[in-house]
């Protein structure tokens, strides 16, 4: 699938992690893209995938908050909003798009704060 511009592409990207659309990631990464971030790296879009599927039962949405493209250059800041009223993790993603696909994601957030938000939102029962 084509996008028309980065920013579209980016907000596709999140949006579709937050609805956990997973399969719609197969026309956003590049098969070899590099992720980094506070607690594991890949280097490849199924190993990506994986862990995103793995986030899956924490995660409520992502609410976008920004997105700034440059080029190849953008980042992307949003809210990872936990199930349960398990919190909200604000996120930093800085993202490079080659061949108009995301090739390398550095993730940034506060870790103490996402450990808290995901054993909060685990901990209590959905639709409590």
């Amino acid at each position: 699938m084509k996008y028309p511009d980065n920013k579209a592409l980016i907000s596709a990207y999140i949006t579709s992690v937050g609805e956990k659309q997973f399969k719609e990631l197969d026309n956003i990464l590049a098969e070899d893209m590099q992720f980094k971030g506070p607690f594991m790296a890949f280097d490849s879009a199924s190993a990506y995938t994986g862990a995103l599927q793995r986030l899956g039962p924490v995660l409520l949405r992502n609410e976008i908050r920004e997105i700034i493209c440059d080029g190849t250059d953008n980042c992307v800041l949003y809210d990872l909003v936990a199930v349960n009223d398990g919190g909200i993790v604000p996120c930093l993603e800085w993202i490079t798009i080659t061949n108009e696909k995301v090739s390398g994601v550095k993730l940034l957030f506060d870790k103490a704060l996402f450990i808290a938000v995901r054993t909060a939102a685990l901990m209590q029962p959905e639709n409590e």
